[in-house]
């Protein structure tokens, strides 16, 4: 099975430096340029299925994917929505007076999850798409941490090392990787 990772295009709220986490986000001007830029670059990829995080950027991005893969079943994953960062999601990064890299290992002080949760979340994902759609490409449309999970649980990477996957802070983030059955 392939598959192909992408991230959603640059939202409003990316711009502000407010923590998104689950909220649904809004793609900015760019962002929307973006997705078109990357769906352009991706029209001539044979693509089984699309698979999105229901999350209003990931949504968006993935529609305008869907648009050069005309009959591609675009299925959308609770298990694709970003990490939940609990109380600190809608909140400014420069408000809280702490770095984005400390927000992922303090989440669950503020009731949200941890990356070992979303980590776990990431691999049962993995295992329906491999279940449901081996020897088929699967785009999938997520966020960045969820990505970086994917990332690490494809790799069998620790979970210590998800940040540091994919941690270019451009908004458009293309991966590909197989996944043996």
């Amino acid at each position: 099975m392939k598959i192909i990772i992408v991230r959603h295009g640059e939202t409003v709220e990316n711009k502000k430096g407010v923590i998104t986490g689950q909220m649904h986000g809004h793609l900015s001007k760019k962002g929307l340029n973006e997705a078109e830029e990357l769906a352009k670059e991706l029209k001539k990829e044979k693509i089984d299925i699309i698979i999105s995080s229901p999350l209003k950027r990931a949504k968006e991005t993935a529609k305008i994917i869907s648009k050069f893969h005309p009959g591609v079943p675009l299925k959308f994953a609770n298990e694709l929505k970003e990490m939940n960062f609990g109380k600190l999601q809608g909140k400014a990064l420069s408000k809280l007076g702490i770095k984005i890299h400390d927000v992922f290992w303090s989440s669950p002080n503020y009731g949200g999850e941890s990356i070992r949760q979303m980590y776990m979340r990431a691999k049962k994902f993995l295992s329906k798409i491999k279940k449901l759609y081996s020897k088929k490409t699967i785009l999938v449309v997520g966020t960045a941490t969820v990505n970086r999970a994917l990332v690490c649980a494809i790799k069998k990477l620790p979970t210590s090392r998800a940040l540091k996957i994919i941690a270019n802070p451009n908004y458009i983030v293309k991966g590909v990787f197989r996944l043996k059955d």
